[in-house]
């Protein structure tokens, strides 16, 4: 599974456990300590399903598997596709609630 986080990427977890106070998960490569993610914050989810990068068009949202920093593990985080040349692409990531966003350039990999 994956599990969404306040800064808006999606992690690789692992379910370990579940009761009725909801879903034990367990990080990648230990990242994150393990968690209890109730019911109510819905911020599990299935890996997406991989898609035809020739479908998508600037403006498009999409998620692009990347690292805020360095030294955190790859995490799926939201963007918006705004040119394609070659296999490189550029994206505008949201990152701030304020609505503040950076570009970077991205490979098709």
């Amino acid at each position: 599974v994956e599990v969404g986080h306040p800064n808006g990427a999606y992690y690789k977890a692992y379910v370990i456990g579940m009761d009725e106070g909801g879903v034990d998960d367990k990080y990648d490569q230990d990242f994150f300590p393990p968690t209890k993610i109730p019911f109510s914050e819905n911020r599990l989810r299935l890996p997406p399903e991989s898609i035809d990068l020739k479908k998508l068009s600037p403006g498009d949202q999409c998620e692009v598997l990347s690292k805020a920093k360095e030294d955190e593990p790859l995490g799926w985080w939201p963007a918006i596709a705004k040119m394609f040349k070659g296999d490189f692409f550029v994206v505008d990531y949201k990152v701030s609630a304020q609505g503040a966003s950076y570009s970077d350039i991205v490979s098709s990999d």
